[in-house]
């Protein structure tokens, strides 16, 4: 798949809305990341929504700095040897908006987001409150 900027792509689970799900997209230098969890797999009630945005450079300078430090064991990985995930990515040759994404979420998954949490019961209104719909996610 040929990624594109500016468009919304579903990195979760295909049925997001029961089972919570992980969007991303490049707006201009910004990698997004949105996630949804259903409240009611933990016992509560809605939707809670995190978000995290991160410059596209700062993640790019981290991959190159990680590649460095995979073909160079002298090199420092500046603490990103955390992301064990990322070699695997670079030896299936993952590359270009494709990478850039995978690398958000993980930074999602072990930084958070970096904006404070919003719920509500309706689904689809914290999705639309950051552009995204069901006519607009690929």
């Amino acid at each position: 798949m040929k990624y594109k900027e500016n468009t919304w792509y579903n990195f979760g689970d295909v049925n997001h809305q029961e089972c919570g799900g992980m969007f991303v997209r490049k707006w201009n230098n910004e990698i997004e990341v949105v996630r949804t969890i259903n409240n009611e797999e933990y016992g509560g009630k809605g939707y809670t929504l995190s978000t995290r945005v991160d410059e596209a450079v700062e993640l790019e300078n981290e991959i190159k700095d990680f590649k460095n430090s995979i073909s160079d064991p002298g090199v420092s990985s500046n603490g990103i040897a955390k992301f064990a995930d990322w070699k695997q990515l670079i030896d299936n040759k993952v590359e270009g908006l494709q990478l850039l994404f995978l690398v958000a979420i993980s930074y999602m998954d072990y930084y958070g987001g970096s904006h404070e949490d919003l719920t509500d019961t309706n689904y689809w209104k914290l999705l639309q409150g950051e552009g995204i719909s069901p006519s607009n996610i690929y």
